[in-house]
């Protein structure tokens, strides 16, 4: 194909199946094909997908043999013949689990190798078992502050010879730097994640009243319905 593609539709059925493929192991990448076809428009318009054993087991590295290709180019195939359209490979998909979604510097080379065959050849990623570590990074520098300032506190309470107005001083010292902790980091971050709580509320609200339309449509559309 020398046309580089213009846009990927993924049916609702194959984004399931690669989640749910996804999702079944947190310890390892997963893999599979992706079939369909392209338009005239060279709008790729994903319909199957094959779901591809690991012949490296390593947590980090997912590979795609030739018999594996071979394989599913036969599958397509196979779907071209029974769905009466045109069907073939159009890419691949795998997982990150417990990582960021940006592709490695494996990914990048299996993807350009595939590429180089054929350029619309797709990649995609499905990264789960993510966690927030910006949030948790965020509850953890107060904590962090705290620390350093409690440690040279303590510090100045082993020195020898100090006497009771140098340490109250020094306690004075520890409480005022404890309030500026408390002011302007605790606050702020406070507020932010009360924010971001607020903010995920109404998006759950949202998901679920387009669920619910969802299940409306589907209900209009269902056999015992239209009879």
């Amino acid at each position: 194909m020398k046309m580089a593609l213009s846009c990927v539709c993924m049916s609702a059925d194959v984004y399931v199946v690669c989640l749910q493929h996804a999702l079944s192991t947190e310890k390892e990448e997963v893999m599979g094909l992706l079939i369909g076809e392209i338009d005239m428009n060279a709008k790729a318009k994903i319909s199957a997908v094959v779901m591809l054993r690991r012949s490296d087991k390593s947590k980090d590295r997912v590979e795609i043999s030739p018999e594996q290709l071979t394989d599913a180019t036969i599958r397509a195939e196979e779907l071209a013949r029974v769905m009466g359209q045109p069907m073939r490979v159009l890419g691949w998909y795998h997982s990150h689990p417990h990582i960021t979604v940006w592709p490695s510097h494996v990914d990048v080379q299996t993807q350009a190798m595939y590429q180089m065959m054929d350029q619309g050849f797709v990649g995609v990623i499905f990264s789960v078992f993510s966690e927030d570590r910006l949030t948790k990074s965020m509850v953890e520098l107060p904590e962090i502050l705290v620390q350093e300032e409690d440690e040279a506190y303590q510090a100045t309470l082993r020195l020898p010879n100090l006497n009771q107005l140098a340490q109250l001083h020094n306690s004075a010292v520890y409480t005022k730097s404890l309030c500026h902790i408390a002011e302007v980091v605790e606050g702020p971050l406070l507020n932010a994640l009360e924010q971001r709580h607020a903010s995920n509320l109404k998006r759950c609200e949202e998901l679920m009243q387009e669920s619910q339309q969802l299940a409306q449509t589907l209900a209009m559309l269902s056999p015992s319905h239209s009879v």
